[in-house]
């Protein structure tokens, strides 16, 4: 399956729910206020609802701090904490091969024109929060 590119600054959750559903991300944005996509962003309980909608249960959960080592599922969605790299955090998707990260060139002033998605190995810092199947969906 092909990564899924954030068009908006805070849309990177957004991303996320496209890859998880299949659902095209323009389909999503369509009926999205311009403030949510690039000011406010998606909290996890708006991801929850989005996936609902699309037929995927899933719940969402804040990880203790000084957990370590958790063994992420394909489908799962995580939020990176806030970081000098990551100044809002980040969301990104594990799928089979390692991560999805809908903005994968990313870095603190980065420009979302120039935005690319693709795959990486492993999360760019310390999972904060994770949306999660409650069962198989």
């Amino acid at each position: 399956m092909d990564s899924v590119t954030q068009k908006h600054d805070m849309a990177c959750g957004l991303a996320c729910v496209s890859f998880v559903t299949g659902v095209p991300y323009e389909q999503f944005t369509e009926a999205i206020s311009d403030e949510q996509l690039n000011t406010i962003g998606f909290y996890c309980p708006e991801l929850v609802e989005l996936l609902g909608k699309n037929g995927l249960k899933y719940a969402w959960m804040q990880l203790p701090e000084t957990e370590t080592g958790r063994d992420f599922k394909p489908g799962d969605i995580v939020f990176v904490e806030r970081s000098k790299q990551l100044p809002y955090g980040h969301f990104l998707t594990k799928t089979s091969g390692g991560w999805m990260d809908p903005w994968i060139n990313l870095t603190g002033g980065s420009d979302i024109a120039k935005a690319r998605s693709g795959f990486r190995p492993s999360l760019p810092g310390r999972a904060e929060y994770l949306v999660y199947p409650t069962i198989s969906n």
